[in-house]
């Protein structure tokens, strides 16, 4: 006669658990820097350089015109600094591109349409008041 044995029925594996769970997090951790974070910091740090040698080039070139050659194009020797740097600050923003960050911006929430509609009103008041 043959014996009935109970079988044992398996549990799901808790991954809190698992042997060598701490350590697998912190490999995965290093490879999303190295293969993600890295990466990106770095491009965006190779942009900002290229930025910045291209806003070199521009004040040189422009310093480098006379007087009445500015004055043609409706320059000021003593605005030429603010001149390129907020003429790049527009391109970057029109790219959607931020200079100067070493993580990526929050992107920001949307409130929701009946929040933007009260919003809305109260500044039309206080336009009205003012």
């Amino acid at each position: 006669m043959a014996r009935k044995t109970k079988r044992k029925t398996r549990r799901a594996l808790d991954p809190s658990k698992l042997p060598y769970a701490e350590e697998a997090e912190v490999a995965n951790e290093v490879v999303d820097f190295l293969f993600n974070r890295l990466p990106d910091f770095i491009g965006r740090e190779l942009r900002n350089i290229d930025i910045a040698v291209s806003e070199a080039n521009l004040f040189r070139e422009l310093s480098n015109l006379s007087d009445a050659a500015l004055k043609r194009r409706g320059l000021k020797r003593s605005d030429l600094p603010a001149l390129v740097a907020s003429m790049y600050h527009v391109i970057n923003l029109a790219n959607g591109r931020r200079r100067g960050r070493g993580r990526p911006a929050a992107k920001r929430r949307r409130a929701p349409a009946a929040k933007r509609k009260v919003a809305k009103r109260k500044t039309a008041r206080r336009a009205v008041r003012a």
